[in-house]
């Protein structure tokens, strides 16, 4: 009975030393063993908070005094509430909440003398977010800047936007808040032009962006001119809010500025026609449209028709049987390239005798024709110059037989 007794004492002490924090891996390397030992709860090795939440409680079991040593460089915002302390202890863990894309975890370990023990932390990540305020914009006429906050948990980037707009500064961005400055031109156009910027990361955000049409003033002054025949320059003012272009359907009209911008005291254009060769009035219509046909205006061209050379019919001067001398004179508005007479023994002679060439805008024809004794001819002054061949009345010669001399003839004798 008795070894019965001692027996069942020796089997309490074992049970007593197995479950004591100085044996198994309570115990320090190389530590004695002893009865001291550290407990977390229901001896759990991690605690998971949940991403929102901020606080946790945890009992600490112990029959020693411990102390707490905070490993946390990937997660600063955990705290608790104690370092130290002795036998038995509640425990507050406290952080922020978890707006990131990814879990985060540190580890509290847990020191006696002899006793070494690791608790691990684990939050959960936070639920992707990126959001822009505002997310929509509209962008006067005349065009601007506007700057856009980016809040989000993770890295960002603009991926699409409108040609019409220009990112300016933070065109990417990381997590937390950021800011995005767009830039806009002036709208030339009277419609509102709509659009999207495209924020692209882990989860994507649109912003609406917007502006509306521009509203043209257009004048245009003097509104018509007259243009000399032999071709000049003259100008006109085109004062416009915007940009603006000129638009001319005939190929004898030109100007020296096909297009401009916006300009509070007006723009000189200078409208050149070509010299008018034909013989007959003409005009051109300069068409002056602003943005994208919102306003137009008109200046109206009319050039008189060119005239051809004007020539006085022929003088006549017979030299001698067989030799007609011809004079008569030019005036033109345009040079004369080629002058001098037409003869011939029918009405309205064709038969050229080019006296001169490349004569000027006036002068004097002047030759002498080799004629047939007892004909009779038709004779006729021309000039030509760029509108055309201009052709005299034509004057009629008779040329009778040679009268003798007066000493030639011989008085009959009595």
């Amino acid at each position: 009975m008795k070894n019965n007794f001692i027996c069942f004492l020796l089997i309490i002490c074992y049970v007593s030393l197995f479950f004591s924090c100085g044996g198994g891996d309570d115990a320090g390397p190389g530590s004695p063993s002893t009865n001291d030992y550290i407990r977390i709860d229901n001896n759990v090795n991690t605690i998971t908070l949940g991403a929102t939440e901020t606080q946790r409680i945890f009992e600490v079991y112990a029959n020693c005094s411990w102390s707490i040593t905070v490993n946390n460089t990937n997660w600063a915002t955990l705290k608790v509430e104690i370092t130290e302390g002795s036998g038995n202890q509640s425990v507050w863990l406290t952080t922020d909440e978890n707006t990131t894309p990814s879990s985060r975890s540190a580890t509290l370990t847990f020191k006696s003398p002899g006793i070494t023990k690791t608790l691990t932390i684990t939050q959960t990540s936070g639920e992707l977010s990126l959001t822009v305020t505002p997310n929509k914009y509209e962008f006067p006429a005349n065009g601007g800047e506007y700057t856009f906050t980016i809040e989000g948990n993770s890295n960002w980037k603009v991926t699409s936007k409108p040609t019409w707009c220009e990112i300016v500064d933070g065109d990417e961005g990381t997590s937390g808040k950021s800011f995005l400055k767009v830039k806009v031109g002036e709208n030339p156009n009277t419609t509102t032009q709509n659009g999207q910027i495209i924020i692209s990361g882990e989860t994507t955000a649109v912003i609406e962006v917007s502006q509306q049409g521009k509203s043209y003033s257009l004048t245009v002054y003097p509104q018509s001119l007259n243009m000399s025949p032999l071709g000049e320059s003259q100008t006109i003012v085109v004062t416009c809010n915007g940009i603006w272009r000129i638009a001319i359907e005939e190929s004898w009209c030109h100007v020296d500025k096909p297009n401009g911008t916006s300009s509070a005291t007006g723009e000189n254009i200078t409208i050149t026609c070509d010299a008018n060769t034909t013989v007959e009035d003409r005009n051109a219509k300069v068409a002056i449209i602003a943005g994208d046909d919102a306003k137009r205006a008109e200046v109206i061209i009319t050039q008189l028709r060119g005239t051809l050379p004007e020539v006085t019919s022929p003088q006549p001067n017979k030299k001698s049987a067989t030799e007609l001398e011809l004079s008569a004179s030019y005036t033109s508005m345009f040079d004369v390239t080629e002058y001098g007479f037409c003869y011939g023994t029918s009405p309205s002679p064709t038969q050229k005798v080019v006296v001169g060439k490349n004569g000027g805008t006036s002068g004097n024809i002047a030759t002498t024709l080799p004629v047939e004794d007892g004909k009779s001819y038709y004779v006729r002054t021309y000039a030509i110059s760029a509108v055309g061949t201009n052709y005299s009345s034509d004057v009629k010669v008779e040329m009778e037989g040679q009268q003798p001399e007066r000493d030639d003839i011989i008085s009959p004798s009595i």
